[in-house]
Parts: structure tokens; sequence; C-alpha cells
């Protein structure tokens, strides 16, 4: 190896050094006095001054009657979405289906410990993956669900609103 690969390779590690303390601006300088294998280092953003404070959100307060503030909840737009939820799910699922189906896809590697190690962390990780998909489908279709269940909780209540608007209206002979 050169002495300039050498230095610039000492540059590499000490930048990726200075990265993983924070010091973002010391590994940006080391990472371009490694120059650029192509010929031209880019050059290094400099940020002047102090981060920016970073103030806690308001907190959020329901609508006051009377007050001008309003609720709207489009029922249609939840069954919607609850649907487009649900084509995903399916698409999801069969995906997961289709990649069970495969395996991870390492059997032939084994017959020696390194390639049995090897294989049975693939194939950990190929479960792992799979059973992480279908925790995602579970929960999305949860998701749908409850979006499904809330439109028609709002069916219902404007329903009894209604019922219960033109109960009084016949009660007082209106």
């Amino acid at each position: 190896m050169s002495g300039d690969a050498l230095r610039g390779l000492e540059n590499v590690l000490a930048g990726l050094s200075d990265a993983a303390t924070g010091n973002f601006t010391a590994a940006g300088n080391r990472f371009a006095a490694a120059g650029d294998p192509a010929g031209a280092a880019e050059p290094v953003p400099q940020i002047a001054g102090k981060p920016v404070t970073v103030t806690a959100a308001q907190p959020w307060t329901a609508p006051q009657p009377g007050r001008g503030g309003q609720l709207t909840v489009n029922r249609d737009v939840l069954r919607s979405v609850a649907a487009t939820m649900r084509s995903e799910v399916a698409v999801l699922d069969a995906a997961v289906s289709r990649v069970r189906g495969a395996g991870a896809g390492v059997s032939s590697l084994r017959g020696w410990p390194t390639a049995d190690a090897f294989s049975g962390n693939a194939d950990n990780a190929h479960n792992g993956c799979l059973d992480a998909s279908v925790q995602a489908g579970d929960g999305q279709r949860a998701a749908a669900g409850n979006l499904s269940d809330s439109a028609a909780t709002y069916d219902a209540a404007e329903s009894d609103s209604t019922q219960a608007v033109h109960g009084v209206a016949t009660a007082l002979g209106g």
C-alpha cells in the first residue's frame, strides 16, 4: 500500500471515529482530506452558529361548543381508507405466502460448520422478517377494522341524534 493510500485510509478511519463521537465537522474534514477516488473531493459543508432550539408543541384542546371550533368526520373517507388498507393487506399476505413458500434459500449451504452457522442465521433472519411482515399486516388489518367501526359509530350517533330531535319535536307538538 502506498503512502498516499495509507494516509487516506488513516483519515477515513479517524473520520469514522469522529463521526461516532458526534464531531461531524471534524469527520467531514477528515473524509475530505482522504480524497475522492474519482479525483475531486467534495467541499465539506460548514454549519455556523448553534443548533436551533426546539420547543414543545402546544397541547391539543377539543373544540368548544359555541366558540366556533368544529370537528367534521367524513365517514366515506374512513370507509375508503379502510377498504384500501384491506386490499394492501391482501397484497402483503400474498407476498408473505410466496416468500414463506420459497424459503430462505440457503439450505444448499449446509454441510460444513461455517455454512451451517450462516444458514442458521439466514433462516432466523428470514423467519424474523416474515414474522414482522405478518405483525404489520395484523396491525393494518386492525386499523382498517377500527376505521370501519368508527364510521359505523358516527352513523349510529347521527341516527340516534336525529331520532332524539324528532322525538322531542313530536313530544312538543311540532
